[in-house]
């Protein structure tokens, strides 16, 4: 019985040593944070003279539109571990959800749920924001501007593994 316990630990050493990129709650690279800034503003055309918050300038030069009016609504840092849910609730009630799926080449793979509005799943690389449009409010629109940040992540599995397989997701979403 000793023998085949001991065989099954080399086993699981061996897994680990042929597959150093799989990112998971238990691999210790999986525990470094990704970071997901999410930024909730408020855009408006109604007014002619609208206000452009100076704090919306990212955002409004990333907009395929332009809005008289852009209001930073709130910001929201969220840290998270793969597989793990960040969730934040927007100025209408709905929840935003969003779950680090994977690393694939650079990019983060995130599953983004907007409840009752949006359900997919984001690549993004770090330090670029993905704009999501939002839903209607007030007589404009919300708009959602998701900004990963996981260097630290890339550069901690550089440290352990520079080459090998690709990152397999740790989450499906129910």
């Amino acid at each position: 019985m000793r023998r085949e316990a001991g065989a099954g630990a080399l086993l699981l050493v061996a897994l680990s040593v042929a597959l150093p990129d799989r990112a998971s709650a238990e691999d210790p690279a999986g525990a470094v944070p990704i970071s997901v800034e999410v930024q909730v503003a408020f855009a408006s055309n109604q007014k002619a003279e609208g206000h452009i918050d100076p704090a919306c300038a990212d955002l409004q030069d990333r907009l395929p539109m332009s809005f008289s009016t852009l209001k930073m609504l709130t910001r929201k840092r969220l840290k998270l571990t793969f597989g793990k849910v960040g969730s934040m609730r927007l100025p209408t009630g709905r929840q935003i959800h969003v779950v680090p799926i994977s690393v694939v080449r650079n990019r983060l793979h995130v599953h983004f749920q907007m409840t009752g509005l949006v359900n997919t799943r984001l690549q993004m690389r770090s330090g670029m924001p993905v704009i999501v449009g939002g839903e209607s409010h007030e007589g404009g629109q919300l708009i959602v501007m998701l900004t990963p940040r996981f260097s630290e992540y890339l550069r901690s599995r550089q440290r352990l593994a520079p080459s090998g397989p690709e990152v397999r997701p740790v989450y499906q979403p129910e």
